[in-house]
């Protein structure tokens, strides 16, 4: 179980539990997709290769 689950499930009949779940990480795209900033193209990384 996440806790979000776990805060929902407080809250919540069991039915409902996964739904809640559903939206709110369907919320969480929306908003990333209209609320995020289109002009930074900057891209942040790690770089993984061995220096040998």
């Amino acid at each position: 179980m996440t806790p979000l689950v776990r805060f929902y499930a407080r809250f919540l009949p069991a039915q409902a539990i996964w739904l809640a779940v559903t939206l709110t990480y369907a919320l969480g795209i929306v908003s990333v997709l209209f609320f995020g900033n289109e002009s930074a193209r900057d891209v942040i990384y790690i770089d993984m290769e061995n220096d040998r």
